[in-house]
């Protein structure tokens, strides 16, 4: 499951919190690179594994 947690908003740039949560009943890799797609400059996870029912966060600098 993802959902916003936050988003920032300045000239140029948007910067956008993400909270993912493992609802898979093994863990599984949280992986940065997945969330680059077209306009995203930078990623960022808060760990790289999740566990089963566990939350992890994203953090994503887009271009505006």
């Amino acid at each position: 499951a993802l959902r916003d947690v936050e988003v920032f908003d300045v000239p140029g740039l948007r910067g956008q919190v993400l909270e993912v949560r493992n609802a898979s009943p093994t863990k599984q890799p949280l992986i940065g690179d997945s969330f680059f797609v077209a306009g995203v400059l930078a990623v960022a996870v808060s760990a790289d594994e999740l566990q089963p029912n566990a939350t992890g966060r994203v953090f994503l600098v887009e271009e505006r």
